[in-house]
Order: structure tokens, then sequence, then C-alpha cells
């Protein structure tokens, strides 16, 4: 059982938003590692299942700045969307692999103020922590009803990222992650869920169709 952390969302100012946007743009450039993955033996890269709903809940070393973060995602569909709070609303990124799309939508006050739309070039994959691979350490107990099991991935003799995750079938699900290297030092993904139905994916609005890619935007 993973346990629920007092965490509230905090506010976002456009221009964070904007931030986000350029970090997207960037990202985009670099695809997020395949579940097939080559890792030495005994080692395995850190996916998660292939369909689901989690919240990411991520604190600094200092305690004040947290921002928690929603993902939708569907191999069989190919879909993706997440979700970013600000101030008096929220952003919705939706990515449409199959249909080679980017829709940006943003919310004001329960009003749709923003509804544009990308082509992009890019492949489906799953959510993964990091590109590297990952070892199994230990099975823990964290007080829940369910066995976890820890694993680290390692730089030399140097432990740079600690996840505790949980074992469904040839799946692990990341559950809290430790990261020794960031300011961001921990990681909680809060409240997954494998069920997924397309209206997760449809959009509110009929988006202003922008021309170029977002790479170049």
């Amino acid at each position: 059982m993973v346990q629920t952390l007092p965490v509230a969302t905090p506010p976002r100012s456009m221009a964070a938003i904007l931030c986000r946007c350029l970090a997207i743009t960037v990202l985009a450039l670099f695809a997020l590692p395949a579940f097939s993955q080559s890792c030495p033996a005994g080692q395995r890269s850190m996916v998660f299942p292939p369909e689901g709903h989690f919240e990411y809940w991520r604190n600094t070393s200092t305690g004040v700045d947290r921002t928690v973060e929603e993902w939708w995602y569907s191999e069989s569909r190919g879909k993706r969307r997440e979700r970013l709070p600000f101030t008096s609303g929220t952003l919705d990124e939706y990515f449409d692999f199959a249909a080679q799309t980017f829709t940006q939508v943003t919310v004001t006050g329960g009003t749709v103020t923003q509804c544009v739309q990308f082509p992009i070039s890019q492949t489906f994959s799953r959510p993964s922590i990091g590109t590297g691979c990952f070892e199994h350490v230990s099975d823990e107990n964290l007080g829940g009803l369910l066995p976890v099991e820890r694993w680290y991935q390692r730089s030399g003799i140097t432990v740079t990222m600690d996840v505790i995750a949980l074992r469904l079938g040839e799946d692990l699900l990341p559950l809290q992650l430790f990261n020794r290297q960031s300011a961001t030092i921990y990681t909680a993904y809060m409240n997954f869920s494998a069920e997924i139905e397309d209206s997760d994916f449809s959009l509110p609005c009929t988006p202003t169709l922008m021309s170029g890619s977002l790479e170049t935007a």
C-alpha cells in the first residue's frame, strides 16, 4: 500500500508554463528508453507498465518547491496526456503518436483559453525513470499490505538512484524515487491505475492547427 503524502498542489505562473514548454521541446528530441533496453544480466530498466494513470509528487531538498503532475498513457493506443497545474487552472498536453500530433490545452477558471496543435515526429514509449539500468537490492516492507522491492542504479560504487517498486507480474511499478545526484531528492508516484479509457485522451476543444513542428515552434 502506498502512503499518501500531504503535499499541496503548488501555484504555477504562466512564465513557468512557458519554461515547461521549452523543456518539452528539448526533451522531445530524446526518446524515453524502450522496455526492451539491453541491460546486463540481473539488471533492468525502470519502466512503467504498458497502460496507466499516475501522479508524481516531486520534492526538493528544501521542501518548499513541490510539484504535482498527472500522466495518462496507453501503449495500445499510442497516446499520452500530461496535466500540469498552475495558479488558476491547468495545462494539458496530449500526444497522439499514431496521428503524430501534440495538442496543448490551457484551462483558466474552468474555461478553455488556449487550444493549439502541432505536428510531431516521435514514437510512443512508456514512462521510465532515467536511461540507465537498475539492480535488485532487497525485498522490502513499508508497513503496507503488499511487499515491495528496492532497486539501485549505480555509477561505479556510488548509488545514484534508489527506487522502491511493486512487482506486477513481469512489470515493475515504481512507487518512490530517491535521486542521490539532484536537488530534487524525492519523488513519489501516487494513485496508479491501469484502467484507461478512450475519454482520457479526448480533446475538450477543437484545436487551432499551427504551422511548423513542435520542435521548431
